[in-house]
Formats: C-alpha cells, structure tokens, sequence
C-alpha cells in the first residue's frame, strides 16, 4: 500500500512526541553541532533533495554516523538538535511534487529515526501536540508525564482506549492528535 500524507504526519507526530523525552545521557544540541548546522544550511534546490541529504548527512546506515556502540552519532537533544529537526519536518511543504513521489523513502527514513530514539530509551507520550506548520516548544530538559499517560512505544506505534494513535480519518490534510484522540474516531 502507498504511503500517504496523512502516514507521514502520524510519523512525524510519534517521532515529536519521542523527542520530547529524550534521556539526559545524550547530550544537548548547541548551534556548533553538526544537527544544527546542517539543518539550518543545507539546500539543494527541491523540497525531498535537501530532507535526502540532510537524512543521509545526519542518519545514514554506515559508520560515518554510527558512533562505537551503534548509536547515531550526531544525535542531540533540546532547541539545536531533535527539537530543531521537528521544526523542520513541521514547516516541510509535504504536498510538493518532489516529496510526494519519495513519501515511501521518507517514511522508511522517518521510522528507522524513531527505532533510534525507541532503543536510547525514548518513550511515546499522548500529548496535546498537533501537526501544524508551528515550532514546537523545547521540552527536552522537562521530566516525562506520569506513567498514566505515557505508552511504551512499539514500532512507533501506541493505544489510547484501544484506538491506534495518528491514523487520520478521512484521508488528507494534517492531522490532529488531540482531535482525534477525544471524538473517538
């Protein structure tokens, strides 16, 4: 099945939500970092080009970006690392021709991020968060909420009343988290 718009912002909604609860053993981002120097520079001409080399500058699947126990190693927590990366996937035009075509890429790209965080202990909030073209507050050096609201996160995905979370119902446009969490969709 193809991946759509409305898959792409559930992702990016779960891949938000870990970054909110990155552990304090993984250091915090400045602006000399290699996350926040990329994202801020980097520009090659189309929409998917510069997400791609970004991606392939920060995440690839080699020992360029692995450090010695597997790990990403330009990984980096608050305002000038993973908070600034979701800015950036929140201000994407995701409906330009060049991602929409690569929405299968960027998914794989997107997931393989969250199994990241998944495994240095990140977990998945049901948050107010919404995917919308607004920056999210930096919440990295603020504790995780009490267990009663918090899912252990599974291959990006979690229940809330046994609902999945981030499926958008109706097919297009961004979705919303909380909407959909409290209309029982």
């Amino acid at each position: 099945m193809a991946v759509t718009l409305a898959d792409i912002s559930a992702v990016i909604l779960r891949l938000i939500s870990l970054t909110r609860n990155i552990p304090s053993h993984v250091v915090v981002g400045t602006q000399q970092d290699r996350m926040y120097r990329l994202l801020t520079s980097v520009n090659e001409g189309n929409v998917f080009a510069t997400f791609n080399r970004i991606f392939d500058l920060l995440f690839k699947e080699d020992n360029d970006c692995r450090d010695e126990h597997g790990r990403f190693k330009y990984l980096c927590r608050g305002r000038y690392g993973m908070d600034r990366l979701g800015t950036y996937l929140q201000q994407i035009s995701w409906e330009d021709a060049s991602m929409i075509v690569a929405y299968d890429l960027v998914k794989l790209r997107l997931d393989r991020l969250i199994d990241e965080l998944v495994a240095i202990g990140c977990v998945f909030t049901i948050s107010e968060q919404t995917f919308s073209n607004q920056p999210s507050p930096n919440s990295c050096d603020t504790p995780a909420p009490a267990k009663s609201k918090t899912k252990a996160a599974t291959k990006g995905k979690a229940t809330a009343a046994g609902k999945k979370v981030g499926k958008q119902p109706g097919g297009k446009g961004p979705v919303n988290l909380t909407q959909e969490l409290h209309s029982g969709a």
